[in-house]
């Protein structure tokens, strides 16, 4: 199995975990709006996975429909997001970065 294949696995893994097991939440207006997700600032309804890694929290948004939108996003202690949309296969779509 290729690197490309293997995480396109594991990635596929995460999103049904995150769909079966993610808390109900919501990405906020305004990073909707930056990752492209809504043209106007509208929430964006997702299942997510969170998990504290050092002094950051990691969290892992899948929203609905097929395919959802996939959203990684670091929260540093510092008030620091950096947020990736990627496509279901792993590939960056858009980053951003924001100081909260």
């Amino acid at each position: 199995m290729g690197a490309i294949d293997g995480l396109s696995a594991a990635l596929s893994g995460l999103v049904l975990r995150a769909q079966t097991l993610g808390q109900v939440a919501q990405l906020s207006p305004h990073l909707s709006v930056l990752l492209e997700l809504s043209k106007s600032e509208h929430t964006t309804p997702v299942k997510q996975l969170g998990i504290h890694s050092g002094t950051a929290l990691w969290l892992f948004d899948v929203g609905g429909g097929k395919p959802g939108p996939l959203v990684l996003m670091r929260v540093g202690d510092n008030g620091q997001v950096t947020a990736y949309r990627m496509s279901a296969h792993g590939q960056l779509i858009k980053g951003v970065s924001y100081a909260i």
